[in-house]
């Protein structure tokens, strides 16, 4: 079984293509995988985006993939094809480290719930990618492996935490990752990157086998994230690792996405462009294209119109409290279950101390009044339209030579906490080039359960605008 394409004609497909192109039997999955192995070779010293590497174990997979293909046994939609998985999911027998120099020896027994999903439905574990130390920084760094780059511009970060899947996949080393999104650490990357990223309904995609997904506050606003280079694929990727788990207690009951796509409807929507300006200074260019995608979606019989959010000033400090308290709690508990002597906190020092209990229930009462703004907007509206960041990738270092520092990004990351506490749907999706020459994406956020009306309003957008296209070659 072999192909007429060379390694490069691979790697710039989909995984929606690929898959197709392995149905008809006109590639193999071990070509695909030699294919992405050569491109990491060539391209993961520089960036450092993955840290694990399972070639031995996917090239067996790759080939057992073939002949089932020969026989007729189709495991499923992902037959054959390569994926990768963030440093913070569980991998059975493959070292998984959180980032975090308390678990560079861990190798657990098991997978994460969403890891046995991608295999059962035939997708081949590729490696694991960099992040920060528990996800806790939207800078991908850490003291294990150090920090990953962006290919478009290696001074620029990539964005966190999901970094390493973002600059792997803009490096064409993948087509296809999960990452996982607290604070926008899937959305984040993907602007920085210029790739996909879908942050999908809380409770809809489980959490079980991630880092400290069990925690009270954070389990409840983590959500898995869909990192590929077209929304296509993201719907094709949530269809498999949707569906309810019973050992995770932040599961919520969703129709089949396929249902919902099927059921949704296409004409023009009615959008609200949510203004951010009075939180955070936004690029000209990034609010340009902004107002250019919300006339673009409310086309035929849709409308939009620009909204400032009445909480727009609490979802920082919201945010900081909620997760803060967690975080603290969790970290000095693992501490102290583990007798670690002279801890190094440095990870987790851009969060404050001294968070009381009244701090703690004033954060959440803001959370449920976001919510519930949230919910008031999707009454007259069907999408709301906001930036990621207000500016491309920053560089990880100032002309002043300072360190870009995890409390500056997190200040910078404010648009993704709207989606975070509302539990909506959010797609961060390439809509064009900056004349910095770095990438720009938006966000596309939908009501709660709503997924299947942002993939379909994202795939119109990126049809429209051919970002995918036009990058196809970007790192070659």
């Amino acid at each position: 079984m072999g192909s007429q394409m060379n390694g490069n004609d691979l790697i710039d497909q989909d995984t929606f293509s690929l898959s197709r192109l392995i149905m008809e039997k006109k590639i193999s999955p071990v070509e695909i995988v030699k294919a992405q192995l050569i491109k990491i070779e060539e391209e993961n010293p520089d960036i450092n985006a993955i840290v694990t590497l399972s070639a031995e174990s996917a090239l067996q997979s790759a080939r057992k993939a073939e002949k089932q293909l020969m026989k007729q046994l189709i495991a499923g939609p992902l037959h054959g094809i390569p994926f990768l998985v963030k440093d913070l999911f569980d991998t059975a027998n493959i070292r998984t480290t959180y980032g975090s120099i308390y678990f560079k020896e861990h190798v657990p027994a098991r997978d994460a719930f969403i890891v046995e999903k991608l295999k059962s439905a035939g997708g081949i574990l590729l490696g694991k990618t960099n992040t920060s130390e528990f996800g806790f920084s939207h800078l991908s760094s850490n003291k294990i492996y150090g920090t990953t780059k962006n290919p478009w511009n290696l001074a620029c970060t990539p964005g966190g935490s999901s970094g390493g899947n973002g600059a792997a996949l803009a490096a064409r080393m993948s087509t296809m990752s999960i990452g996982s999104d607290l604070g926008g650490s899937v959305r984040v990357p993907a602007h920085c990157c210029g790739i996909s990223g879908f942050r999908p309904s809380l409770g809809r995609v489980s959490t079980e086998g991630h880092s400290r997904a069990g925690t009270p506050v954070i389990g409840a606003l983590l959500a898995p994230g869909i990192m590929t280079r077209t929304v296509r694929d993201i719907s094709l990727i949530l269809s498999v690792i949707e569906g309810f788990n019973h050992r995770d207690p932040f599961m919520m009951g969703f129709a089949p996405l396929k249902t919902q796509m099927n059921s949704a409807s296409s004409k023009g929507y009615k959008c609200a462009l949510i203004d951010f300006r009075a939180e955070i200074e936004i690029d000209e260019e990034i609010d340009g294209m902004a107002l250019h995608v919300a006339s673009l979606l409310s086309r035929h019989d849709g409308a939009w119109e620009r909204k400032r959010i009445p909480l727009g000033k609490e979802l920082s400090p919201a945010m900081r409290t909620l997760v803060g308290t967690d975080l603290k709690y969790s970290v000095n508990q693992y501490l102290t279950d583990h007798r670690v002597a002279n801890p190094d906190l440095s990870f987790i020092e851009h969060i404050p101390d001294g968070f009381t209990t009244r701090d703690y229930m004033q954060a959440y009462g803001k959370m449920l009044g976001i919510r519930i703004m949230v919910n008031s907007f999707f009454q007259k509206f069907d999408l709301l339209i906001l930036p990621v960041l207000p500016t491309t990738a920053p560089p990880v270092r100032s002309p002043e030579g300072r360190d870009l520092s995890a409390d500056k990004l997190f200040d910078l990351a404010v648009p993704n906490f709207l989606a975070v506490l509302a539990g909506s749907p959010s797609l961060a999706l390439p809509v064009g080039i900056h004349s910095n020459g770095m990438p720009i994406s938006l966000q596309i956020v939908g009501a709660y359960g709503k997924d299947a009306v942002v993939l379909q309003a994202g795939e119109m957008i990126e049809n429209e605008m051919k970002f995918f296209d036009s990058t196809r070659t970007k790192s070659e």
